[in-house]
């Protein structure tokens, strides 16, 4: 009998520890057409329709060398990257000049992004720089030799 008190005992406190550390399911929340149509009182194929003009436009702008704005969201411009000499495949490359389409987010956006309880799709890693101590020291540095023990 004491045996099953205390296997009872340990199921309760278990229960009561996991509980806290367990998070609430995540709000099901619509798909975006039907927020922008919910938001905007219009209906589904309206607002379908316009998410599918504006990939087109927003193209149209871009190569007539304009910014689009999208108020909210953030604003899509075109950069140029002058050509550069880089290594590819071990060997000195010059990479040619070429435009990007970069993309500023407004400042809600990363306020939203950083929210509490907002979850990343992706992980990326940072970047660390290690030095290989193996390696040569470069021309620049001072050298590693022990000075003379001796001095005049």
């Amino acid at each position: 009998m004491r045996k099953a008190q205390w296997g009872l005992a340990a199921l309760i406190v278990t229960l009561a520890v996991s509980a806290e550390a367990q998070m609430p399911a995540p709000k099901k929340l619509p798909d975006l057409k039907t927020s922008v149509a919910n938001s905007s009182r219009l209906k589904v194929a309206t607002v379908e329709k316009m998410f599918t003009a504006l990939g087109p436009a927003i193209r149209e702008q871009l190569s007539a060398g304009k910014e689009v704005v999208l108020p909210g969201v953030g604003s899509f411009r075109v950069v140029r990257v002058n050509a550069y000499r880089d290594l590819v495949a071990g060997m000195p490359a010059t990479i040619p000049a070429r435009n990007y389409v970069e993309f500023v987010s407004a400042s809600e956006m990363s306020s939203a992004a950083n929210a509490p309880g907002a979850t990343p799709a992706k992980t990326v890693e940072g970047f660390e720089f290690r030095v290989n101590p193996n390696a040569a020291p470069g021309l620049k540095t001072e050298g590693n030799k022990v000075p003379r023990g001796r001095t005049r």
